[in-house]
């Protein structure tokens, strides 16, 4: 008694198409109830049948669609990572600074300038200032506060800037060799602070 064919083994005609081959052979393996033996003769009967498309389509027989798996030819795809997008290196200035609206300018425009007028007047003495640089530095600190959400951030920049201003405005004395005298060197570093700590809350972020 012969062997039987491959077809004969999946239950299909020689002239079954590639879906209703893998059809057969995924019905045959599904009703086999687990069965190894089953699963493994039907996988080589698609496997039989699929090396016989392939002889006949290299004779010029048949055409055999492009996405058919033959056993010689089932090489393991690789399968490449994803690339993940190029990383932007962050612009550190960009982070930093930042150009305010025309509203927001003129905000902290007319704050700096009623506290440097209040610090210019001539009446004034320096017991004052003190008061008019914290509401300098807290009008800063908001602002700051409400651009970048982080309170510590805001703090520190604020604080840097006071004491920057202080620091550049006796450089600047002192390499110019300028003679001022208490009360004038008290309403110039208040200007100077008061000033650059619009500059800060205005541009930076």
């Amino acid at each position: 008694m012969s062997q039987p064919t491959p077809y004969e083994r999946l239950g299909i005609g020689m002239d079954a198409s590639f879906e209703e081959i893998q059809a057969a052979k995924k019905h045959l393996q599904s009703s086999s109830g687990g069965d190894q033996r089953t699963i493994d003769d039907a996988e080589a009967a698609y496997d039989s049948i699929l090396m016989d498309r392939l002889k006949m389509r290299q004779e010029g027989k048949i055409a055999v669609p492009e996405g058919i798996r033959f056993p010689e030819k089932s090489v393991q795809t690789m399968s490449l990572p994803k690339l993940a997008p190029p990383k932007v290196v962050s612009d550190k200035l960009g982070d930093l600074v930042e150009m305010p609206t025309g509203r927001n300018l003129a905000i902290g425009a007319g704050v700096a300038t009623v506290l440097a007028a209040s610090a210019a007047l001539p009446d004034a003495n320096n017991d004052g200032l003190p008061l008019l640089l914290a509401l300098s530095a807290g009008y800063t600190l908001f602002t700051l506060k409400v651009k970048s959400n982080k309170l510590g951030r805001a703090f520190a920049i604020t604080s840097l800037g006071l004491v920057g201003s202080i620091v550049l405005i006796l450089a600047v004395i002192s390499v110019a060799g300028l003679s001022v005298d208490n009360m004038l060197a008290g309403k110039v570093y208040a200007l100077g602070a008061i000033f650059t700590l619009w500059l800060v809350g205005s541009f930076l972020k």
